[in-house]
């Protein structure tokens, strides 16, 4: 009889075999395969995502820090056509970029960046530095003239970066700022010269209402050039009178508010609005001035008895004159309300009732008002001016760099009369002068007899 322990021997033994293995190995790897793959594309996808999305918030930072800064500092179109490093790139570490040069407050006095004193991007935070070592910024820039009035500069602002393959990527933001510094153009003297002709006849010619002026002074045997350069001295101040005495109610009424017993906001936005109503009167003043100064140049240089092709008493011509006379009282009496209004607006006790932003602008209207004061009243003095926009800057230093740096581009520009008078209009020195000479001038041709 057989026993256990021989049965169990003689069982076959069972085990897989080499090409068994082999065969499952190949079928695991080229189930693995597809898998690997797929997660390495989206480790690559991943990092392209990341990469982007930094270089996307690096753009969208300067980008919006461009459209604040235009609307706190009037003066960065400028800056920025000068500072910008002729379009070159620079990059975003190490404190090479203008944006980039401070971003923790690490050094007292603490509570705002304070850039020179405060670390920039470098090796001290190498984590947030190592994956911005490639990122390089730059822009470039034009001006656009806008339909109406005023100018826009048009920056673009671009970014390039070596991705993780070391490709070179790039990314560009259109961003727009505002050229809110920009000095008036010489104005024109009549706009629709057509109705400026017809109101003409009816000043100098008035039993030919209904001709056209030029038919009129050919058949009077004038001259069409003095006759035009007379008619506009008669027609502006007219016309400006006319738009100056719409406004008397207004006036009247505002102030009325600014001096009554309302809340100080209410009574503040008042005087914001009476500053706004009496610089655009000191404005077309100041248009008016400057357009008819060519015109009595004419006439001072020009005029005869027998320019009009009849014979008008001089007293009536010097009365007419008069009119012309109070543009230059107008624009100096406008001016300094308009000062004293936005004073009123920005001091105490109603100016704290303003929010923070709107009282300085106020601010930095009256200084753009005192600057074409200065220049072209010679009122009041530099240090006045000087005095009040470095006030400012020490009330926003540490607190908004944005202003800190208009105030510095205004003083940098008043630091002297030659210099203020240099970043002014180049017309704007010399055009009260120049119309009161040329008038006085005009007025003692007229009482001359021929």
């Amino acid at each position: 009889m057989k026993s256990p322990q021989d049965v169990r021997c003689r069982r076959p033994c069972r085990a897989f075999s080499t090409l068994e293995i082999l065969i499952a190995v190949v079928l695991l790897i080229l189930a693995v395969l597809p898998m690997l793959d797929l997660l390495i594309g989206a480790g690559r996808q991943s990092r392209q995502t990341a990469d982007y999305s930094s270089s996307l918030s690096l753009i969208t930072k300067v980008s919006e820090e461009l459209r604040l800064a235009g609307w706190e500092n009037p003066n960065l179109a400028d800056s920025l056509r000068r500072d910008l490093d002729g379009g070159r790139a620079s990059s975003v570490t190490d404190g090479h970029s203008p944006f980039f040069r401070t971003i923790e407050d690490d050094e007292a006095p603490y509570g705002f960046l304070d850039e020179g004193r405060d670390s920039p991007l470098d090796q001290t935070y190498e984590t947030l530095r190592a994956p911005l070592k490639t990122h390089s910024i730059g822009f470039s820039s034009c001006y656009r003239s806008l339909p109406t009035t005023g100018r826009l500069l048009e920056i673009q602002v671009g970014l390039s970066w070596k991705g993780h393959q070391n490709r070179l990527l790039e990314m560009s933001l259109p961003v727009c700022v505002a050229d809110l510094a920009v000095r008036p153009q010489l104005p024109k003297a009549i706009v629709d010269r057509t109705v400026a002709d017809g109101l003409i006849v009816g000043f100098l010619y008035p039993d030919r209402i209904g001709r056209t002026l030029t038919q009129v002074v050919s058949e009077a045997g004038g001259r069409l050039d003095l006759v035009r350069a007379l008619g506009d001295c008669l027609v502006v101040p007219r016309i400006l009178a006319v738009a100056v005495a719409s406004k008397a109610d207004q006036i009247a009424s505002l102030r009325s508010k600014v001096s009554g017993a309302d809340p100080s906001l209410d009574r503040a936005r008042a005087a914001l609005a009476l500053a706004l109503i009496f610089e655009e009167q000191a404005a077309r003043y100041l248009d008016a001035l400057v357009a008819l100064s060519t015109p009595l140049e004419l006439l001072a240089s020009d005029w005869t008895s027998n320019a009009l092709g009849r014979q008008i008493p001089s007293s009536t011509l010097i009365s007419s004159l008069s009119q012309v006379r109070d543009l230059d009282v107008g624009f100096c009496r406008c001016t300094v309300d308009t000062l004293a209004a936005y004073r009123q607006a920005h001091n105490q006790p109603l100016g704290p009732s303003l929010s923070a932003r709107v009282r300085t602008r106020t601010l930095v209207r009256m200084v753009d008002v005192l600057r074409t004061s200065v220049v072209a009243l010679k009122w009041p003095d530099l240090d006045y001016l000087r005095s009040t926009i470095k006030g400012f800057q020490r009330q926003q230093m540490g607190c908004n760099p944005n202003f800190v740096a208009w105030a510095e581009s205004e003083l940098e520009s008043c630091r002297d009369r030659d210099t203020l008078v240099a970043s002014s209009a180049p017309w704007l020195p010399t055009a009260v002068e120049r119309f009161e000479s040329a008038l006085q001038a005009v007025i003692k041709k007229v009482q001359t007899p021929y």
